[in-house]
């Protein structure tokens, strides 16, 4: 958890947040607004062997792609870096049921989120033009104004002072560091 009533702490979780997903085993993330009968019956299986590529390529079809689309963790400004960061991501549903992980849902994520398959498996942002890369939370929401432009700093690989009140400036800021560290000119699409 987050001290958030210290703002050096969650500056620097905030700046760090990107690093610390990357360097994790597993993430999971919890899609509570799926209802077990949104998932497809899987039959009788075991969770023992979940890191074999064969038990998730044989249980890849277990969530609609309209239940899977109706989650509201896809729409979360935040959940942007749990999905592209992590090495493995697994979704569980309401009901804790383990619908598949990030690599074996990769055509129904990128689908959703317009992220391609390559940056889904390899967490690589680094392909992907600044414009892509914004594009990928266009659709999201923060509760603060300024986390939109605070939870994209991991994926820009940028640093800066978080400065809450600032509102709309936050992401001004977060593109003058873009320019600074980049010379990817689709920053001016965007």
């Amino acid at each position: 958890c987050i001290d958030k009533s210290s703002s050096a702490e969650l500056s620097e979780a905030i700046n760090s947040m990107w690093k610390w997903y990357q360097k994790a085993v597993v993430c999971y993330a919890y899609l509570d607004d799926i209802d077990c009968d949104d998932a497809l019956p899987m039959g009788s299986w075991s969770i023992t062997n979940w890191e074999s590529d064969t038990f998730w390529e044989r249980n890849m079809d277990v969530i609609d792609e309209k239940a899977l689309g109706r989650a509201k963790w896809f729409s979360r400004g935040w959940t942007l870096q749990e999905l592209i960061a992590p090495k493995s991501v697994i979704f569980v549903i309401k009901d804790w049921r383990v619908i598949g992980t990030k690599k074996s849902l990769r055509k129904k994520l990128a689908m959703k989120t317009g992220i391609s398959q390559y940056v889904l498996v390899t967490g690589n942002v680094d392909r992907s033009s600044v414009a892509c890369r914004m594009s990928w939370a266009c659709n999201r929401v923060t509760t603060q104004t300024e986390d939109l432009a605070y939870c994209l700093m991991g994926i820009f690989d940028i640093n800066m002072p978080l400065l809450y009140g600032e509102g709309d400036k936050a992401f001004i800021r977060l593109q003058e560091e873009i320019m600074r560290d980049s010379s990817d000119q689709t920053l001016f699409l965007w």
